[in-house]
C-alpha cells in the first residue's frame, strides 16, 4: 500500500521530521503529546514532503535544472528572472490528482472534527537535507483566511515559494542542491485573533539569559512585522519555579503603545494594518489570568522537549487568542535561541564564611546581578520602586479623587487610568519587589520598608498635601515612627499588602523585611504589631523581620530590640552620622564624616556581641564596606554575618573577606575559641585604644 500525501497532526511527532519538515512535527508533536497535558494546540493536517517530491520529479525537475543552470546570483536581475520562470513552472503544471483528492479529503475531516466550517491557515515547512531546517526558516511562503476553494492553490504556491530569490540565492551560496530540499504543507484552521490578540512566549529571559523567567509579549491582532514605531508589546515576565508550585508570581509588566494592528485582510489572502481604538490602547491585551494560563504551558512544552532532548531546551512558542470564542491557542513551538553572554569566569575566588549579598536598587537589574558571586540581597530598598515605578505618594491613592491639590490629581487620573488607585500602587510595588526576590530564590532577600524623609516624600506626586515641612527631616518624620501615625498609617498598609502578596500569592517566601530608624524597643514592638494586622505575621510561613541598626539606641539596646526583631543589619551611614552629630550633606562638616571612627565602631561591637548572645544574625548593608575594604575586614574581624556590597564592588569585597577570615580560620583550627565564644571573653580592641565597650555595657541596666 502507497504511503499517503496526507497526514493528521494527531498521527505526527517528532520522529517525523523527515517526513513533514520541522515546523509541522512540532504541531503534531503539540497536539499528538501535548494537548493531553491540558496544552491547546490547534487541530490540523499535513501533507508530506514525498507529497512535493512526486509532484516535482521528471520533466518539472528537469525544467528547473535548466532555469537555474549557471546561474550568478550576484547578478539580482539575472536571480529574479531565474527565480520568477522557476515559480511559474510550479503554478503552471497540475498538482497529482490523488495529492488533490487527499488534500480536500483532508479539510473535510477537519471541518467536521471543528463541528462547523472554518477558514484556514496554510503554512510551509522545509526539510532539507544535510542542513537544519531552521537555518531555512521564513523563506517559505504561508497563507492565512484560505477557504477550501483556494486551498489547492494556497498549497501550489507554498510549493513555488521553493524557489523565491532568496531562498534559491541561499541554497547557491551554501553549496546545497536545490532538489535536496523538500516541502511539507500544514493546514489548520484560523484562530480569529484579529478580533483579540496574539504573540510570542519565550521560556527565558531573552536579554539576560535567565532561565527561571517566562517572558510573553502581546499585541492585538494577528501576530506579524508592524510599524515598530507605533507598536510595541505588552510584555509580562512570570517566574517559573513558584508558577510550577501553583503560585501566580506575575513579577513584572510593561504596557505597550499597540496603535495598530495586523487584521485579516477580505480582499486578499493575508493580512493589512488597521488602527486600535484609543481606549484599548491603555489597558493590557491579556487579563492576568491567561498571562498565568499561557505561562503555564509554555513551561509544559518546555519540559516536554526538554525530556526528548535529554537537556535543558528553552522554547519560543506563538500563540493566539480567539476573538469571537474568548479561547486561547498554541500555534508552533520551536527551539529558542540562548542570548551569548560573556562567561564570567568565578572559579578563582575563594570560599568565605562570611555571607556575602547584594545591594539592590533598581529591578531591571536584578536578573543581570543574580549572575555575581552572592548570597543573596542584602538591601532592596523600596523608595527606588516608588519614586521610579510608581511616583505617586501612597497617601495620595488613599484619599484619591479626594484631594486638594487639582494638578496632582488629574496626573494621578492619568496616570492610573482606569485602576483602582491603591491596587495600583500595591500591584506596582509587589512586581517590583518580587523583581528583585526572583531572580535570587531561594536565598534571602532583605527588602526594607520605606524611609524617604518627608521633603523626599513632598517630592512625590500629591506629596505635598501629606507631608510636614521639617527644618531636619534627617531626624523628623521618618522610618518606623511612620508606620503606626495616623498621618501615613494607610501608606504602610499598602506597603504590607505589597510584601503579602510577594510572599503568598507570587510565593517568594525567600523575602524578608526589614524596618528602618527604628528608635524606640516600643516603636519596634507596636510596627511588629501594625504589620501583623496588616497580615504579615512574624514566623507566620517563614517571614523573618530584621532590624535596621543604625540610630545609636539600636546599638545601646541591643539587646532588648533583639528580643524583638530576628537580626539586625547595620546601617553605617546614618549611625555614623548620629554618632558623631555631622550632617554628610553639610559642606562644612563632611570632611569630618567617618564610619571609621573609634566611637561608631564601638557601637558595632556592641551590636555584633548583642547578637550573638542573643543567637540572631547580623549584618551590615551600609555603604562603607564597598568604599572601604579596610572596615569590610573589620568588620569580617568581628565575625559578622552577613554584609551587603554595591554590585561593582562583589569581586574584589570577596578576597577582601577571604583575608580577613584567615587568621580566625587558624584560631580555631587551633582550638583557641569557637565561633560561638568569640564574643564571651574580652572585646575587640582597636589600635592605640583599649576597648572599654564591654565594661560600658557592665555598667549598664536596661
Amino acid at each position: 500500500m502507497n504511503e499517503p500525501f496526507v497526514i493528521e497532526l494527531s498521527q505526527i511527532g517528532l520522529e517525523d521530521l523527515a517526513k513533514v519538515g520541522d515546523k509541522n512535527a512540532f504541531l503534531g508533536e503539540l497536539f499528538q503529546k501535548l494537548r493531553p497535558l491540558g496544552v491547546n494546540a490547534v487541530d490540523g493536517f499535513a501533507s508530506t514532503a514525498d507529497a512535493y517530491r512526486r509532484f516535482i520529479s521528471g520533466s518539472l525537475e528537469m525544467r528547473i535544472r535548466e532555469i537555474l543552470a549557471g546561474i550568478q546570483v550576484e547578478d539580482r536581475v539575472s536571480l529574479a528572472a531565474a527565480g520568477k520562470q522557476a515559480r511559474d513552472a510550479i503554478l503552471e503544471t497540475p498538482l497529482p490528482p490523488e495529492l488533490i483528492g487527499q488534500l480536500e479529503e483532508g479539510y473535510d475531516r477537519l471541518m467536521e472534527r471543528l463541528g462547523c466550517t472554518s477558514a484556514v491557515a496554510v503554512r510551509s515547512s522545509a526539510t532539507m537535507e544535510g542542513l537544519a531546517a531552521s537555518s531555512s526558516s521564513g523563506q517559505n511562503e504561508s497563507f492565512l483566511n484560505v477557504g477550501k476553494s483556494e486551498l489547492i492553490l494556497a498549497v501550489h504556491k507554498c510549493y513555488a515559494s521553493l524557489f523565491t530569490d532568496r531562498a534559491i540565492e541561499y541554497r547557491a551560496r551554501n553549496g546545497f542542491d536545490h532538489f535536496n530540499v523538500a516541502l511539507s504543507v500544514g493546514v489548520q484552521p484560523m484562530i480569529r485573533s484579529d478580533d483579540s490578540s496574539s504573540g510570542i512566549i519565550f521560556t527565558l529571559d531573552p536579554e539576560s539569559g535567565f532561565r527561571d523567567a517566562v517572558v510573553l509579549s502581546s499585541t492585538y491582532g494577528v501576530g506579524g512585522t508592524v510599524d515598530p514605531g507605533k507598536v510595541t508589546s505588552d510584555e509580562w515576565t512570570v517566574f517559573k519555579p513558584t508558577l510550577r508550585e501553583g503560585k501566580d508570581p506575575i513579577v513584572a509588566r510593561h504596557l505597550g503603545t499597540k496603535m495598530t494592528k495586523l487584521v485579516f485582510d477580505p480582499d486578499d489572502d493575508g493580512v493589512k494594518a488597521a488602527t486600535v481604538p484609543e481606549y484599548q490602547r491603555g489597558r493590557f491585551s491579556l487579563i492576568d489570568h491567561e498571562v498565568l494560563t499561557l505561562a503555564r504551558w509554555a513551561c509544559l512544552i518546555e519540559d516536554h522537549y526538554s525530556a526528548q532532548t535529554g537537556e535543558p531546551h528553552p522554547m519560543e512558542v506563538e500563540w493566539a487568542k480567539d476573538g469571537q470564542t474568548g479561547a486561547l491557542y498554541i500555534l508552533q513551538a520551536r527551539p529558542g535561541k540562548i542570548p551569548a553572554q560573556a562567561e564570567m569566569d568565578i572559579s578563582y575566588l575563594p570560599e568565605t564564611r562570611t555571607k556575602l549579598m547584594l545591594n539592590v536598587a533598581d529591578p531591571a537589574k536584578a536578573f543581570s546581578m543574580a549572575a555575581l558571586p552572592n548570597d543573596g540581597v542584602g538591601l532592596a530598598r523600596l523608595e527606588f520602586i516608588i519614586a521610579n515605578s510608581i511616583g505617586i505618594h501612597p497617601m495620595a491613592l488613599c484619599w484619591y479623587p479626594e484631594l486638594k491639590d487639582g494638578e496632582a490629581l488629574e496626573e494621578i487620573r492619568r496616570r492610573i487610568g482606569g485602576q483602582e488607585p491603591t491596587e495600583y500602587f500595591v500591584r506596582r510595588l509587589s512586581e517590583g519587589i518580587a523583581q528583585i526576590a526572583a531572580p535570587f530564590y531561594p536565598k534571602p532577600v532583605f527588602v526594607r520598608t520605606t524611609d524617604f524623609k518627608t521633603n523626599e516624600y513632598a517630592r512625590l506626586i500629591g506629596g505635598r498635601e501629606f507631608e510636614p515641612e521639617e527644618e531636619n527631616p534627617t531626624l523628623g518624620f521618618r522610618g518606623a515612627s511612620r508606620y503606626y501615625d495616623r498621618r501615613y498609617a494607610e501608606g504602610f498598609r499598602l506597603e504590607c499588602l505589597a510584601l503579602r502578596r510577594v510572599r503568598s500569592s507570587m510565593g517568594l517566601t525567600n523575602v524578608r523585611v526589614m524596618i528602618p530608624f527604628c528608635r524606640t524597643t516600643e516603636e519596634a514592638s507596636r510596627v511588629v504589631e501594625v504589620m501583623a494586622q496588616h497580615g504579615l505575621r512574624q514566623g507566620e510561613n517563614g517571614l523573618e523581620i530584621y532590624g535596621m541598626c543604625e540610630v545609636p539606641s539600636n546599638a545601646i539596646d541591643a539587646d532588648g530590640f533583639l528580643e524583638i526583631f530576628d537580626g539586625y543589619s547595620i546601617g553605617s551611614n546614618d549611625l555614623a552620622e548620629l554618632t558623631l552629630g555631622i550632617d554628610r550633606g553639610s559642606g562644612t562638616v563632611s570632611h569630618l564624616f567617618d564610619e571609621r571612627d573609634f566611637a561608631v565602631k564601638s557601637l558595632i561591637t556592641m551590636a555584633i556581641t548583642a547578637a550573638y548572645r542573643a543567637g540572631k544574625p547580623i549584618g551590615a548593608c551600609g555603604g562603607a564596606p564597598s568604599d572601604s575594604p579596610d572596615f569590610a575586614a573589620w568588620l569580617v574581624r568581628h565575625r559578622i554575618d552577613f554584609i551587603s556590597f554595591n554590585p561593582d564592588a562583589i569581586l574584589r569585597s570577596v578576597e577582601v573577606v577571604a583575608r580577613a577570615e584567615a587568621p580566625i580560620k587558624t584560631i580555631e583550627t587551633a582550638g583557641a575559641v569557637s565561633p560561638a565564644a568569640w564574643f564571651s571573653g574580652p572585646q575587640p580592641t582597636y589600635p592605640g585604644k583599649a576597648s572599654t565597650v564591654g565594661a560600658r555595657e557592665k555598667s549598664i541596666t536596661r
